[in-house]
């Protein structure tokens, strides 16, 4: 099952497509969340959402919003999504998967790697290590994708191939072509 609230990225309409087939199911959250997460283990693709919320973050108004503030929302939305799988889904664990720690070369058109072309750590804005004690206070891991592999949503359909993990928090598709 994939969690998919939005669809961002990838083919546009894929997704619709998958689910018209029965290959996929959106979970909206309150008793759906429960049916599909209860007892399961859920995967994180922590560098789609971060990236996402960070964004989200630099908009808000600097008269009403700190700094601080626009660092930590993040963090906040990922506590709120962590906590609604367990409280209200009633899923076993949840595992944030990372992108490579650094980017590959097919990454050149979305600016992960400079005009030069060297390979730039992936910081997710900073917040690696905020995001790392976040699941560790929960009792729950976060893993980095091989760099062989690359991105956190190929690496989740990987993990959910191999059944480490039941169920898919991602807008992006690539999680459907690996797993």
């Amino acid at each position: 099952h994939i969690i998919d609230s939005q669809i961002l990225m990838g083919i546009t309409g894929f997704f619709p497509f998958l689910e018209i087939h029965g290959e996929i199911q959106e979970i909206k959250g309150g008793g759906e969340l429960e049916k599909y997460v209860r007892g399961k283990v859920v995967g994180i693709d922590l560098s789609q959402w971060i990236v996402r919320d960070f964004a989200q973050a630099q908009q808000f108004p600097a008269d009403k919003c700190s700094k601080e503030d626009r660092m930590t929302w993040p963090l906040v939305q990922m506590l709120r999504r962590i906590s609604n799988y367990i409280t209200k889904g009633g899923a076993d664990a949840v595992v944030g998967i990372m992108d490579a720690s650094r980017s590959n070369s097919n990454k050149l058109v979305r600016g992960n790697v400079t005009k030069n072309g060297i390979h730039q750590r992936r910081n997710l804005c900073g917040l690696n290590g905020s995001i790392k004690r976040l699941f560790s206070s929960f009792g729950f891991q976060t893993l980095r994708t091989p760099d062989e592999i690359g991105e956190a949503d190929a690496y989740l359909g990987l993990l959910q191939r191999e059944n480490l993990i039941d169920v898919i928090d991602s807008s992006d598709s690539d999680c459907y072509a690996s797993g």
